[in-house]
């Protein structure tokens, strides 16, 4: 088994994929660009749009040289707004991160990222009192929150 583990590395090998296999690593193609973001950006933009691109555009998102406010409105941009909660290092807040995804356009992903945040900061002893606070802070549906008031609330350690 032959692992990437630089950039130039996981290109070859993604290029020797066939496209179904290439959108589920490219996430994690997208992350071997620490350092060098704009050979990352380089190699997206190349991408045709579809879920290869997507997932690449989540990886590089993940990225400390990546802003999401560089990328152009539409798909990409929402796709590296989802790859930016997941960054590397101290995970933000749970309002924080409600934050961005609000940012997001493509309501099907805003709704779908909006789960994700909830799931993961209910199931955190820190992060609940924050997560019911965000909640509520949101304009979003009451059928998005109403799920999560219950878990927020009456979830025990």
């Amino acid at each position: 088994t032959t692992v990437a583990s630089t950039a130039e590395d996981a290109l070859s090998l993604m290029g020797m994929l066939p496209p179904e296999a290439a959108a589920r690593v490219a996430r994690t193609v997208g992350t071997k660009f620490r350092g060098a973001p704009e050979r990352g950006r380089e190699w997206v933009m190349s991408l045709p749009p579809g879920p290869v691109r997507m997932q690449a555009w989540e990886g590089l998102g993940s990225l400390d040289g990546i802003t999401p406010d560089s990328v152009p409105p539409g798909p990409d941009r929402d796709a590296a707004l989802i790859g930016s909660l997941y960054r590397s290092g101290m995970v933000p807040k749970p309002g924080e991160r409600l934050r961005t995804v609000m940012e997001i356009a493509d309501s099907t992903l805003r709704r779908d990222a909006f789960d994700m945040v909830m799931e993961e900061s209910v199931q955190s002893t820190t992060n609940r009192a924050d997560a019911q606070t965000g909640l509520e802070e949101f304009d979003v549906p009451d059928d998005w929150k109403e799920r999560w008031r219950g878990k927020s609330a009456t979830k025990r350690d």
